[in-house]
């Protein structure tokens, strides 16, 4: 799984996510199955992206994230969604990224 604008999907600069045959996923099981892999909550990925987490519960509903939110997810938790590698990401020190 990973998340990159390195695709055909990608359009003005928005990040895709593509699951492990390099399919484009949709956003809603994108989030929440990056989120399961790393064993995070809805609370502890929204602190990563620098939302609540009813925005996350939101975008796992189908509402779409902002690039921002998705960068964010990429540049901490990329490494472990490319390797495949699930981790215990609860005793890592997050930290804060503006929101919007």
């Amino acid at each position: 799984m990973t998340i990159t604008t390195n695709n055909p999907a990608s359009r003005y600069g928005m990040p895709v996510i593509l699951d492990d045959d390099g399919s484009v996923m949709d956003y809603a099981d994108g989030i929440r199955a990056i989120r399961r892999h790393c064993a995070l909550s809805t609370t502890e990925l929204g602190a990563i992206c620098g939302v609540s987490r009813r925005t996350v519960e939101g975008w796992e509903c189908g509402r779409s994230p902002s690039a921002a939110a998705l960068n964010a997810i990429a540049l901490h938790l990329g490494d472990m969604l490319t390797n495949h590698q699930p981790i215990d990401y609860k005793n890592e020190t997050v930290p804060n990224h503006p929101t919007g």
